[in-house]
């Protein structure tokens, strides 16, 4: 992999009257490691996804390796990208996620193969290629996200925060991993943090962003000693300010009074890092913890000691003493370093471990400034807490809860599903004793299988036209924001609300011999008379869909807005096109959505009586308009139950034909 150089000329981005970014400009030579850093909203993940394409910049212009990419889609910019939260697609495993972008490009199985083991062993897993990423720890995550996106051996590696969800240590070990791999593979990196420890450790050179303008770019060394603005200065590091008067400069040592009775001398300070101080002017004097030092009356220029170090010469006219205040982190590492050296691992409070000869036991305590730590050596003996006792009563109490809770549900489920539909398999086998004449009449009498097999025939084409109207509906529903997504939400919503009654009323008033769209039919010249519409099995199709397509739309846009749109954007970053990336991605990640909503929409389709009785007409015989027949007519219950039971059973047979072929689907799309 060989780097390429990165130059972006006056780039800038508007939404509305904010100005995210700027007019910025960065090159980026080939193969360098460049950190964006700032604070949250100073434009900097903006910027990258201009850089990678996500974003159509308002002004500027982007240039990968010579070559002007600002109007380029983003499959087309051979870049790879490494997203805040990895952004690895969950119905495929790691290996299929890796070979994606090969995938995408052509390249034929067995070369996929070969380059996905390699970029298996780069990254350190090499026995995780058919883990699905839940299985995988973050860390393992992150890795596998660096290698998906350097697989393909792209140039320049864009990497969003990929630490930001790791613990500190964790977080600190993959700083040197990334660190180490760009240097390896030679690729230009440009990556976004807002963390000042990973910028400061892994860049070459820093680009440090507020409110959408380049405050200052640097390698990390210029930045921290020579801010050239009061936020980088306060940014970058711990920095004091003091605010005093400038009184003059003799010799490269700058005068400012900082009080009444203290007058400051800054042997080779900066010339005013915010501009030129005249002699009067107000300043401000920006002075690390680090660089502090404190010296007897008298003692003169002496340069402090480096920082953490003391120099005492008590009682001397030069007295100096030089400190530097111990950090947090640095604390914790004193203290974790001191447990290491005596064998036994960290925990706050109290902690323990054992060993094959000795078991150790202590406390940890600090405050403030001072840390003590008691060890003694104890015996070994197997322990068990004091709290067993209490722990397993908690659990008990627990599971008797729990069991509290549920029995109402329970009670539920057999009352209102178990129990009916046992007594209708009974009722269905009784005439007056048990008998299967019910179920030999359904299968002989011609009437009763051809009402069925119509019933599932009209149940299927609804569900397909539910699906294919209802699917774009709910995808615009999802990606729709503002007013756009209150006008498809109330379209979809408002049916709902509406009695089924009237909305197959509604129908016959359209279709009708003098209805709305035999009117406009004949106004508009395309016909001379009044065709048939209404009391046709596609006015009742027509009607059912109507009705029943918001049953269809709410699964699916349910399991939609739960997808990230880092998961199309990573999949056209990889060199997926627009139809490739909902194909691949967001379809395959939909069809539980997909699988509810078919479900749903067959169900009601092949149990609907109002709709087909009133569009369809006396003609349009449906298993539902029989039951009804049966009951309130014939008054025949035991054959109605065996109607029902026929019909019931031929659903859940449906339901686990439909759930094996959406299965088979998924894994045919993970291997193709």
């Amino acid at each position: 992999m060989i780097g390429a150089p990165v130059f972006i000329d006056r780039i800038g981005k508007i939404y509305g009257s904010q100005t995210a970014v700027g007019a910025v400009t960065l090159d980026v030579p080939a193969g360098e490691f460049l950190s964006i850093l700032g604070p949250s909203g100073s434009g900097k993940t903006t910027l990258l996804t201009m850089i990678a394409g996500f974003e159509s910049p308002s002004a500027g212009r982007i240039i990968i390796d010579g070559l002007d990419v600002t109007a380029v889609s983003p499959d087309r910019r051979n870049i790879g990208m490494v997203f805040q939260r990895y952004a690895l697609f969950p119905h495929l495993t790691v290996a299929e996620n890796i070979a994606f972008p090969l995938k995408m490009r052509g390249i034929r199985k067995d070369v996929r193969a070969e380059r996905v083991g390699r970029a298996l062993d780069l990254v350190q897993l090499p026995d995780y290629a058919k883990r699905y990423p839940h299985e995988l720890s973050g860390g393992q995550q992150q890795r596998v996200a660096v290698a998906r996106a350097i697989v393909f051996e792209p140039p320049v590696l864009l990497m969003d925060e990929p630490l930001g969800a790791l613990d500190k240590k964790l977080r600190e070990s993959m700083q040197i991993e990334i660190k180490q791999l760009q240097r390896r593979l030679g690729a230009t990196v440009i990556y976004v943090t807002h963390d000042q420890e990973e910028a400061l450790t892994m860049s070459d050179r820093i680009a440090v962003m507020a409110k959408g303008q380049l405050a200052q770019l640097g390698t990390p060394a210029d930045l921290y000693c020579n801010p050239q603005t009061a936020f980088v200065a306060d940014f970058i590091g711990k920095m004091n300010f003091l605010t005093g008067e400038f009184l003059g400069e003799t010799a490269g040592r700058q005068t400012i009074r900082l009080g009444d009775d203290v007058v400051i001398d800054t042997p080779g300070a900066t010339h005013g890092f915010e501009g030129s101080a005249k002699i009067g002017d107000r300043v401000r004097l920006a002075l690390r913890p680090e660089r502090l030092g404190l010296a007897a009356r008298g003692a003169g220029d002496r340069t402090p000691s480096p920082a953490g170090s003391k120099r005492r010469s008590l009682g001397a006219p030069s007295t100096f003493i030089s400190f530097a205040p111990i950090s947090e982190a640095e604390r914790s590492f004193r203290s974790r370093s001191l447990l290491m050296e005596r064998g036994c691992p960290l925990q706050w409070g109290h902690w323990w471990m054992s060993s094959p000869n000795a078991t150790a036991y202590g406390s940890l305590r600090s405050r403030r400034h001072e840390m003590t730590m008691t060890v003694d050596n104890l015996p070994l003996a197997p322990t068990r807490p004091a709290s067993w006792f209490f722990s397993r009563s908690a659990r008990q109490y627990s599971h008797a809860l729990t069991l509290l809770l549920i029995a109402p549900l329970l009670l539920l489920l057999a009352g209102g599903f178990i129990y009916p539909i046992g007594r209708l398999v009974s009722l269905s086998l009784m005439a007056p004793g048990f008998t299967l004449e019910h179920y030999e009449r359904i299968v002989t009498e011609p009437l009763y299988m051809e009402v069925l097999l119509r019933t599932l025939q009209t149940g299927v084409i609804v569900t397909v036209a539910s699906l294919l109207l209802g699917y774009p509906v709910a995808f615009l529903m999802a990606r729709a924001k503002g007013k756009m997504a209150m006008i498809v939400s109330a379209a979809v919503f408002v049916p709902l609300w509406t009695s089924v009654l009237v909305r197959s009323y509604a129908w016959i008033v359209l279709l009708q011999r003098n209805g709305i769209v035999n009117g406009l039919l004949i106004e508009s010249g395309l016909i001379s008379s009044p065709l048939k519409l209404i009391y046709t099995e596609g006015a009742v199709i027509l009607a059912m869909t109507h009705v029943l397509m918001p049953f269809m739309i709410l699964p699916v846009y349910n399991v939609l807005r739960t997808i990230p749109a880092e998961y199309a954007q990573a999949a056209r970053n990889l060199g997926a096109g627009p139809i490739g990336a909902f194909w691949r991605v967001t379809l395959p990640l939909s069809l539980p959505g997909i699988f509810a909503g078919c479900v749903m929409c067959f169900i009601l389709a092949i149990g609907f009586y109002i709709t087909p009785a009133l569009v369809g007409g006396p003609g349009a015989l449906m298993m539902a308009t029989l039951i009804g027949q049966q009951t309130t007519v014939l008054l025949d219950w035991p054959f109605a139950a065996a109607l029902a039971t026929v019909l019931l059973t031929t659903t859940l047979i449906f339901v686990l034909v439909f759930r094996k072929a959406l299965s088979i689907s998924k894994g045919m799309n993970s291997v193709n």
